[in-house]
Parts: structure tokens; sequence; C-alpha cells
């Protein structure tokens, strides 16, 4: 997979660099059927060798899943989930700490409630929500109907 962007959510079409990635064109693609996918990935500790997160030590294939649902989730502001407590501050407890990096607060969340409970609240979001998510296109993010 390609670098992600820097900054800017992942479904806005290009890489780190400003290519295309198409892997993230073919999620899309398929619609919500990627949402039970990248779920299904959230507990899939395989080491990914290459440096596609920008500023990140490590990556791993379900660092990767997840942050793919947050940019799924998030709308065009680049700030807000789609679904409520989802945003990443939020969803991994940043409370005040505006001073470390979105990685270390994704190591000190898995260290204290562990990579399984990140699966099991999107797993049951999903479950609650499947029915009424939906693709946004004035916001080009998935959303939930009112």
């Amino acid at each position: 997979m390609p670098p992600l962007p820097d900054g800017g959510r992942i479904q806005d079409g290009t890489d780190a660099v400003g290519n295309e990635n198409h892997i993230v064109q073919e999620l899309l693609a398929n619609g919500k059927d990627s949402i039970p996918f990248l779920i299904d990935q959230l507990d899939n500790e395989t080491e990914i060798n290459r440096h596609i997160v920008p500023f990140w030590y490590r990556v791993y294939v379900d660092d990767l899943a997840l942050i793919v649902l947050n940019d799924f989730f998030t709308d065009q502001t680049e700030l807000k989930s789609t679904v409520p407590g989802f945003d990443w501050d939020e969803f991994l407890e940043r409370g005040k700490d505006k001073d470390s990096t979105s990685e270390e607060i994704f190591r000190r969340y898995i260290q204290k409630h562990g990579r399984r409970n990140i699966k099991e609240r999107w797993q049951r979001m999903w479950e609650q929500n499947k029915d009424n998510i939906y693709w946004d296109n004035n916001c080009s993010c998935f959303n939930l109907k009112k």
C-alpha cells in the first residue's frame, strides 16, 4: 500500500506523495461491504514493513484498518466523526493531552484496553447501525441515516 496522506482523509484519493491510492479506491468501490472487512482486520497484528503512515514508528495491519475506518467516517471538516464517540481523540480517550502524537495516544489506549476492545466497539457500532450506514456524497464519507 502506498503511504497515507500527511493530512486530510484517505478517501480523498491520493497518498502522501500525490499518487492515486488503488487499494483505497477498491475499498470505496465495495461500498459499505468494506466496513466489516476492515473491522475483521482490527485484531491482525501483522507488522507492515513499509513506512506507510507518516511519522509512525511501527505500523500493523490492524493499525491501518483503524486509520482507514476512522477516515471513512470522518466528515469533510476532517475533525468530526459521523458516528458519535468515534472520532480519533474521543474514541482513544486522548482527553486533554494535546502534546502526544496520534500514535502515542493509540499505543497508550491499546496498553490500557487491548486491541480486542477496539474491534468489539467497532463491531457493536456496525451491528447497531449497518442498515443505516450509507455513503454520503456531500461529505465524501460514510454517514448514518437520521
